[in-house]
């Protein structure tokens, strides 16, 4: 009886182990799991953007940015006592921040190219440009 354990205990121990001097198979689901890992850690631009009155008129600074392809957070500080909006066409929805508060936003981009930005309630204030590299 003893020898019958050890048989079916050395069996099982055989099939599970993976032949001396063979790789093991590769799982499609480890890599899967990799490259969503890689995904969740992609690096996420960074834009801070300040509305100022500047010489007598209202703008938005940094007047031009330059981030690379994917995610970028757009922290947005009005420190006027109006509120005051952001809009990048083909970039992010406009939003509008209250006086002297701040928003964060963010936005997918995958096409490179310079994206223009302004106040949408305002239009007469002075813009600027994100330039997707």
């Amino acid at each position: 009886m003893k020898r019958l354990v050890t048989a079916v205990l050395f069996t099982a121990l055989a099939a599970a182990t993976p032949a001396l001097g063979k790789a093991p198979a590769k799982s499609s689901t480890k890599a899967m799991a990799t490259k969503g890992a890689m995904a969740a850690t992609a690096k996420v631009e960074k834009l801070t953007f300040t509305n100022k009155m500047v010489n007598g008129k209202k703008v938005w600074l940094p007047a031009k940015a330059q981030v690379k392809p994917g995610k970028i957070q757009i922290t947005l500080v009005n420190t006027l006592k109006d509120p005051h909006g952001f809009n990048v066409p083909g970039m992010m929805t406009p939003v509008v921040v209250g006086p002297n508060q701040t928003k964060v936003v963010t936005a997918q981009v995958a096409k490179a190219g310079t994206y223009k930005f302004n106040c949408q309630l305002h239009p007469t204030h002075v813009g600027g440009e994100i330039t997707v590299l």
